[in-house]
């Protein structure tokens, strides 16, 4: 028996969309106990003995401490974060904060608690990124890669879009098609890869059964082009609908770029992959560059540096 399927498991960012599927599936899937921390509900909670809610706040350490000393978690999976791209680029000191030094703070209580596994949400925008968010993913996964041991591993998984999470695209097509307005995409050439909710938690899982310390997970799986989503979609709703074009957003990526055969090794999952050749010190840097120009204010630039000096162990 894989330690997942009996032991007390801390969900940060439980009360999320991508959490509370993950709350389920875990319910239905394993007898752990489920600790599920949230900073504010979401979406409505799930009734069930084996579930403890803990209010905690990744910009407060005390209250994530409290919660480790309390239940003595052995596995973590840290969902919490600011996920959106235009929040991430509009307020880049607290995104920092809240991805980077949030994430960090949380590994190193799984260090300091002798958690079995630490399994983090990263992103696709980590591949070659270039908005906030994608920026400060990657830098995650640099981070955990250095601090793991053989005693708590550090795992990442970069998860594709969830369809139905909030400010999803296909949400906004619905909306929009409910309005009889215009489908606002992007660009013709737009491309994003896709998970369903259960398949998104299925994998979640099956980073923690199989993953090693310092493992950065993909999901290799075909893009999807947002304008034949969007045809579709209106195709389906029986309406004569346009579809208008509103060029893209700052940091945002037009394709979810494709990863090459050496780039990765494939596991005994399908769809999921272990990366490779990401992590040279060339990239690190020049994703610490990228990462300064986004803000000339003082308290962005200082916690840039201390992300340098938290690289460097």
């Amino acid at each position: 028996m894989k330690i997942i399927d009996s032991t007390t498991i801390l969900i940060s960012g439980g009360c999320s969309f991508v959490g509370n599927q993950l709350v389920t599936y875990l319910l239905n899937h394993t007898k752990s106990r489920l600790i599920v921390c949230y900073r504010t509900f979401s979406i409505k909670t799930i009734k069930d003995s084996r579930i403890t809610y803990e209010n905690a706040d990744l910009l407060n350490a005390d209250s994530y401490e409290n919660i480790f000393k309390k239940y003595d978690p052995k596995i973590v999976f840290h969902l919490a974060a600011i996920t959106r791209l235009s929040p991430g680029e509009k307020d880049p000191v607290l995104t920092v904060k809240t991805n980077y030094f949030g994430t960090k703070m949380i590994a190193d209580l799984c260090i300091k608690y002798n958690v079995k596994s630490f399994i983090s949400l990263s992103s696709n925008l980590a591949r070659n990124p270039k908005s906030v968010i994608g920026l400060l993913k990657y830098l995650s996964e640099v981070y955990l890669r250095k601090t793991g041991n053989l005693r708590t591993k550090m795992i990442s998984i970069r998860l594709p879009n969830v369809p139905d999470s909030p400010g999803s695209v296909i949400l906004i097509f619905k909306k929009q098609i409910d309005d009889g307005s215009q489908l606002t995409v992007t660009d013709p050439l737009m491309e994003r890869r896709f998970v369903s909710n259960e398949y998104a938690s299925k994998l979640l899982k099956s980073t923690a059964d199989i993953g090693k310390n310092g493992n950065v997970f993909i999901v290799a799986i075909e893009n999807t082009k947002i304008s034949d989503l969007a045809k579709e979609m209106i195709k389906k709703s029986g309406k004569h609908i346009d579809i208008k074009y509103i060029g893209i957003k700052p940091g945002e990526k037009l394709i979810e770029e494709r990863y090459e055969e050496n780039e990765i090794i494939k596991t005994k999952i399908k769809d999921l992959s272990i990366l490779i050749n990401d992590w040279s010190d060339e990239n690190i840097n020049d994703v610490v560059k990228i990462l300064s120009s986004k803000s000339d204010n003082k308290s962005f630039q200082s916690l840039v540096e201390k992300i340098k000096v938290s690289l460097q162990r």
